[in-house]
């Protein structure tokens, strides 16, 4: 029971939260991102934009992948933190472990480069989110069944590559 501490609190920073941080992102603010994109196709307001000399990529796009990307980052803390509040009050109240012994077992585990790493995904994972999101829309047929078929592609693309980077970067974390 002394170690649930650390399990939960390891598994919490290494891989919950930015996988959950990216599925949020990716499903509630993607599908605004791809979905607001689309209706600005459907009514020719990028291509309208093109032809005023304003570029959709750095008037529109940019500003959704960093604030994806920072809300992210955000996201994989509150994670974190409430994972680890509801984990101590399961060990701590339910099951009577000492609270030393929940954050010894929780600290003993982790490193500060953990946390780097987590933060960094999370941060990669909210700009995947949000160049999906924004290209899917970009791109999408010209009408309304068009931008719902890509509102669920982008959302489906997204949690598939947020799901192989995260593979990829675990692998090469612990090698």
């Amino acid at each position: 029971q002394s170690a649930t501490g650390g399990a939960v609190v390891v598994g919490l920073v290494r891989q919950v939260a930015p996988i959950a941080s990216a599925l949020i992102i990716a499903g509630a603010g993607g599908s605004a991102m791809t979905s607001d994109m689309g209706a600005r196709n459907i009514r020719d307001e990028l291509s309208a934009m093109e032809v005023m000399a304003v570029n959709p990529v750095h008037r529109l796009v940019t500003p959704r992948m960093w604030a994806a990307s920072m809300i992210s980052c955000m996201l994989a803390s509150l994670v974190i933190l409430s994972g680890a509040v509801g984990g101590f009050v399961f060990n701590v109240l339910l099951q009577g472990v000492t609270p030393g012994a929940y954050f010894d077992g929780a600290l003993g585990l982790l490193r500060v480069s953990d946390l780097f790493v987590t933060l960094g995904k999370a941060w990669l994972f909210g700009l995947i989110a949000a160049l999906v999101a924004c290209y899917m829309g970009m791109n999408c047929e010209r009408s309304p069944a068009g931008v719902g078929r890509a509102v669920n592609r982008a959302t489906v693309v997204a949690f598939m590559l947020v799901f192989v980077f995260n593979y990829v970067i675990t692998t090469v974390y612990f090698v």
